[in-house]
């Protein structure tokens, strides 16, 4: 990471944007199936409300909530207006 800061800083050029976990078992908690479909659902529907995602996704609109709030919380989802 130290790297890619240090190419940043000196070519003043984004350098792309980058996710890390302390462990692959955080990963896997964090990405689990049911939030994947999540994604994949926003990815090929485009944005859309937690109530509507959760009724496409046939799934509680609360659970889904959560979910959308901890991929919101590691930058995978970004809330808009």
């Amino acid at each position: 990471m130290k790297k890619q800061f240090l190419d940043a800083w000196n070519s003043g050029q984004y350098q792309g944007e980058f996710l890390e976990f302390e462990s692959p078992s955080a990963l896997f908690r964090t990405l689990a199936p049911k939030r994947w479909d999540l994604i994949e659902a926003l990815q090929s529907q485009g944005p859309m409300s937690i109530r509507a995602l959760a009724r496409a996704m046939e799934r509680d609109v609360k659970r889904v909530h959560e979910d959308i709030q901890v991929l919101i919380g590691v930058g995978l989802v970004e809330k808009n207006p």
